[in-house]
């Protein structure tokens, strides 16, 4: 039985190191190649998918504001900043096209019920404090009593007032909120929002933020600056 000596033993060894060497070599070059093709491929998915996207869309002025919609409709695109900001005295604005026994004027809503559904936050400034409220239940209450009336995720109730709805020496659109306390479980008084808002019958007191699935006419322009009073 023959021998193998030192050298010949360390000559096989170095022989194994180095074809160990290659294949690991031949392995990360192959996961690189396969990894260039995975990352071409998706790339090109996504330039693909956009390309898609910029020929079946079109940006579109509503109000002031950019939309990106579906070309020849009125389908907005559906993306985190698909929203609308409409005054709060919208959601009591109706047309007074009609009169009741009482004298009153009465008519369907400006917006729709489907509309109203799409509330997600009412929200405000007065001074250097910014309040966002998300919503969580609305409920309106026509006649003569007419208000809007909603709760947030909070618990704290927010009441906007039409003018036919307010007691003698209000202003017209007022809006109070009742805020609610955990830790008693009870409200608080009463508390007008925004009064220095107050500009324009009411106007400017408090923006809503609705989701925006379509263009939908607003019931009238805005300006955001209006909602954000910064006097101290």
């Amino acid at each position: 039985m023959g021998q193998v000596s030192y050298a010949e033993m360390r000559q096989v060894a170095q022989e194994i190191h180095r074809l160990e060497k290659q294949a690991r070599q031949i392995r990360t070059g192959a996961l690189i190649c396969v990894g260039l093709l995975v990352g071409t491929a998706v790339f090109a998915g996504v330039i693909a998918l956009l390309v898609a996207a910029f020929t079946e869309t079109e940006i579109r002025e509503d109000g002031g504001q950019l939309a990106m919609v579906k070309k020849d409709t009125n389908k907005v695109v559906a993306t985190t900043q698909s929203l609308e900001d409409i005054d709060g005295s919208d959601l009591v604005s109706y047309a007074k096209t009609k009169t009741l026994a009482d004298g009153t004027k009465d008519g369907e809503w400006t917006l729709s019920d489907e509309r109203i559904a799409l509330i997600r936050t009412i929200s405000w400034k007065a001074g250097p404090v910014l309040e966002v409220h998300y919503v969580s239940e609305i409920v309106r209450h026509d006649g003569n009593q007419t208000r809007v009336e909603i709760t947030t995720k909070a618990g704290h109730v927010i009441t906007l007032y039409d003018d036919q709805g307010l007691k003698a020496g209000e202003t017209k659109n007022e809006v109070f909120i009742k805020r609610f306390n955990k830790r008693n479980n009870s409200f608080g008084s009463l508390e007008e929002v925004n009064p220095n808002g107050d500009e324009k019958d009411g106007l400017g007191r408090v923006l809503v933020s609705l989701n925006r699935p379509t263009l939908a006419a607003r019931p009238r322009p805005i300006n955001v600056d209006d909602f954000f009073d910064d006097d101290a």
